[in-house]
């Protein structure tokens, strides 16, 4: 699980990197990952391919974006 969960995180991670604009403008719309449908997509389907435990992304998924939405609070807290 431990694994799994690892890899998720860094397809995820890796998504944030080269989507970074998109993913502040989600994120300062509340969906951080709504206009990288075709990132997240290819992430989960290389990541099925691998693991094949759809719901540990999914999981992983929800976390990461629920991250970057205390973060984006956080930071417009702070201005």
């Amino acid at each position: 699980l431990e694994a799994a969960q690892h890899l998720a995180r860094r397809l995820l991670s890796d998504v944030a990197l080269y989507h970074g604009d998109e993913l502040a403008d989600g994120v300062r719309r509340g969906k951080p990952f709504s206009s990288l449908g075709s990132a997240v997509e290819a992430a989960r389907e290389l990541y099925l391919q691998a693991c094949g435990r759809a719901e540990v992304f999914e999981s992983e998924l929800e976390r990461f974006a629920d991250r970057l939405l205390e973060r984006g609070g956080a930071r417009k807290a702070d201005a």
